[in-house]
C-alpha cells in the first residue's frame, strides 16, 4: 500500500489525516478522491507527488478548496 511504504501513518485524531515518521513536517490529507499535501519544505512535496505521480493519476497545483476547506 502507498501509505505504508512512504511511512505515513493516520492521526489519531482523524484517520483521513496522515503524517510521515521520517518527517514529521510532512502532512497528508485525503479524503475520497481528494488530497492535499502540506510541508515547510518545498522538496519533501515534490518527493511524495513525484512518487504518488508514479502510483496514481494525480492532478498537481495550488488549491483553493480542499475537502470543504477553503484555502487563502
Amino acid at each position: 500500500m502507498f501509505l505504508t511504504k512512504y511511512n505515513l501513518v493516520a492521526t489519531t485524531i482523524d484517520g483521513c489525516v496522515y503524517y510521515s515518521v521520517l518527517d514529521l513536517c510532512l502532512i497528508l490529507i485525503i479524503f475520497v478522491d481528494d488530497n492535499m499535501t502540506c510541508n515547510i519544505k518545498e522538496n519533501s512535496i515534490e518527493h511524495i507527488l513525484s512518487f504518488m505521480n508514479d502510483v496514481f493519476q494525480i492532478t498537481i497545483g495550488y488549491p483553493k478548496m480542499c475537502v470543504g476547506l477553503h484555502i487563502i
